[in-house]
């Protein structure tokens, strides 16, 4: 029987090394400034695919539609590639810190979310991280009905529109991640089969609609195919390791961890890649949040389980037929 520290320790392998390539594959998003970025996280999902498909087929006894959670995998996918799909997008308009800022605080919502659908712990410590992180965001997001006055000679309002994609994400993607806590049964290929079959299409079609052009669409692939298969690869290990670490720990340890690892990796690429430092609210509101964060990972006391259903903490609600 495989004990619990080893499963800790596993879990935060995991999770470095899906931030490593997750950050490296950032920086190749925002520098590919010729590639559409529908196109590129449409072609990320088809490689993705193949490359599981191809691993997936080796092993015996694989249940590729596991009945019973045929609708939860499907919804799982679907916000997972939304997700992908709008931070894709928001990485061409937004530094690099900006966006990880925004998505950092994805634990405080995939705590809620496990919270009402797996009964996982919340107490009074994980409400205040909530409050911490949620006036971090606004700090971070700099809505401009409240900053305007406060900055000179910015314009405040296309940073905001982009940061709301980003949070639009985040809620979509926060789900996906709750999602993937249960189905924990469910094999880790398998998964990254589907999340990556669902995220070939909306990438495409939105594609085909900003640039309707089949020879732009060609001309796209043929010139850019080493940076297309080059954030594929990236992706389809970050993700592999996340699903992989998330089933090792509970799934608001797992993203708290990830998150912070993100904002680190984030900042120093943004500052060594770019030469772009955040203004004043951001790393205020970063620091409210990477608080909150390390502060979640760090808490060696257990939550008081407040547990609203009456269930055990393990029980797993969900059941689709």
């Amino acid at each position: 029987m495989v004990g619990i520290g080893y499963l800790r320790t596993s879990g935060q392998v995991y999770v470095l090394m899906s931030t490593t390539a997750s950050g490296i594959q950032s920086v190749i998003i925002k520098t590919s400034d010729d590639i559409d970025p529908f196109l590129m996280a449409s072609f990320r999902s088809l490689m993705v695919f193949l490359v599981a498909l191809c691993l997936v087929s080796w092993r015996t006894e694989v249940l590729y539609f596991p009945p019973g959670r045929l609708r939860l995998m499907s919804i799982r996918s679907t916000c997972s590639s939304i997700a992908i799909i709008l931070n894709y997008y928001a990485y061409r308009h937004l530094a690099l810190c900006d966006v990880q800022f925004v998505e950092a605080i994805s634990p405080v919502f995939v705590t809620v979310y496990a919270f009402v659908l797996l009964c996982e712990p919340c107490g009074l410590f994980e409400i205040l991280s909530i409050g911490v992180s949620l006036v971090g965001m606004v700090l971070v997001m700099q809505p401009p009905i409240l900053f305007e006055p406060l900055t000179i000679n910015e314009d405040n309002s296309g940073h905001f529109l982009y940061t709301v994609v980003v949070l639009v994400g985040t809620l979509i993607g926060a789900a996906g991640v709750t999602l993937t806590r249960a189905l924990k049964d469910i094999d880790v290929l398998v998964l990254t089969l589907w999340n990556s079959f669902f995220g070939i299409f909306p990438g495409l079609i939105l594609h085909l609609l900003c640039n309707a052009s089949r020879a732009h669409f060609l001309n796209t692939i043929h010139n850019h195919w080493l940076t297309l298969m080059t954030v594929s690869i990236l992706c389809f290990f970050s993700q592999l390791f996340f699903i992989s670490a998330l089933k090792t720990n509970h799934a608001n340890v797992i993203s708290l961890t990830r998150k912070s690892g993100d904002i680190v990796f984030a900042f120093v690429f943004q500052i060594v890649f770019f030469n772009d430092f955040p203004n004043a609210f951001s790393l205020i509101g970063a620091s409210l949040i990477l608080s909150t964060l390390l502060a979640t990972h760090f808490r060696r006391s257990p939550p008081k389980i407040v547990n609203l259903c009456h269930l055990p903490v393990h029980y797993v609600p969900i059941k689709v037929k």
